[in-house]
């Protein structure tokens, strides 16, 4: 009779390990599976800047595919060179039911040159992880950070880079001191930005997006990048390698 609470608790304890359903594909609006290869369930980008050399990127993505069309959404590449580094990267992934089937370990994440086979030397290096499933749907997990020794750019953002591509929330949000306030160019969007005060005191521009179906691009028609909709920002006053310069003009 004692066997029988033991493999209760066995069986308590192994739920309790798995942690509850994440990112179930039945919670995906119909509307967006509609004509997609993948959905993008979550897919924030915070670019925060620190002071006039110094920034960090912050990205999250989750993303349900569909079908093999999708699958390159299961990899995930981030870059990083002598004056920047990846502080962390997680990547996990589930199945339809949003049960976890994988979850990297720091060993199975592949770290390599960015040697394009012409310089002789390169400093740029690739952190990949890979989480490619043989069973659709499923749905990737990914989030990392990137600090930056410079502010010399900040990355831009585009809604709906391809064709069979849906959304179903998405933000893009710049942290930054008053005095180091970005400039930044907006195209094909309508939506305005949320503008207020971090709880440190710094300003925040932030644009979110809900569902946003899959688009088709027409054979013969405007070029793709006339078409999506596209957030660019840069800095006004940065120092790169030690190297002080100011951006007043696109």
């Amino acid at each position: 009779m004692r066997l029988v609470p033991f493999i209760i608790s066995i069986v308590l304890s192994a739920a309790a390990f798995a942690g509850d359903p994440k990112f179930p594909v039945s919670d995906i609006p119909e509307a967006l599976k509609k004509n997609a290869d993948v959905v993008f369930r979550q897919d924030e980008m915070t670019f925060t800047i620190q002071s006039k050399s110094k920034a960090s990127l912050h990205v999250y993505e989750v993303v349900t595919i569909f079908n093999d069309k999708g699958r390159e959404y299961a990899t995930k590449v981030v870059g990083y060179d002598k004056l920047s580094k990846i502080s962390s990267l997680k990547a996990v992934a589930y199945d339809a039911n949003g049960n976890v089937l994988k979850k990297l370990k720091s060993s199975e994440l592949y770290d390599q040159s960015a040697f394009d086979g012409f310089s002789l030397y390169s400093d740029n290096r690739l952190k990949v992880a890979v989480l490619t499933q043989g069973v659709y749907p499923y749905t990737v997990e990914f989030e990392y950070e990137i600090e930056y020794k410079y502010l010399f750019m900040i990355p831009g953002y585009v809604l709906l880079p391809e064709e069979r591509m849906a959304v179903q929330h998405s933000s893009y949000e710049l942290i930054y001191p008053a005095e180091l306030k970005p400039r930044f160019k907006n195209q094909n969007v309508e939506k305005q930005p949320v503008v207020s005060v971090t709880k440190d005191g710094r300003e925040s521009t932030r644009w979110e997006f809900e569902n946003v179906p899959a688009i088709k691009f027409e054979p013969k028609g405007p070029p793709h990048a006339d078409l999506v909709s596209t957030i660019s920002a840069a800095p006004t006053t940065f120092e790169f390698d030690g190297y002080l310069g100011t951006m007043n003009s696109w």
